[in-house]
């Protein structure tokens, strides 16, 4: 049984985790906007974008799951750029 304090300090890191987490997902709909202004040619072959996506994933030892998550979330943040940029009207 949790007595009182291990029962508020469990309560606060949950709402830390909480905030973190909405912290999280403004800073992911931001790189969405962001990357959905760029051409698909700017987010892929050998683009500055590119690049640094290119540079991040090699600081990362190849044929690990983190490895592998990054490179799952970088893919899937690309397709819903790509999914923003075909329900935007063009101007």
């Amino acid at each position: 049984m949790l007595n009182e304090y291990e029962r508020k300090e469990i309560e606060s890191l949950h709402e830390q985790i909480s905030n973190l987490q909405e912290q999280l997902n403004i800073h992911k709909a931001l790189l969405i906007a962001l990357m959905s202004e760029l051409s698909v040619s700017s987010i892929k072959n050998f683009s500055p974008f590119d690049t640094a996506i290119r540079n991040h994933l090699k600081k990362i030892p190849i044929h690990t799951d983190t490895h592998f998550g990054h490179q799952e979330y970088i893919e899937q943040c690309i397709e819903e750029a790509e999914q923003v940029q075909e329900l935007t009207p063009v101007c």
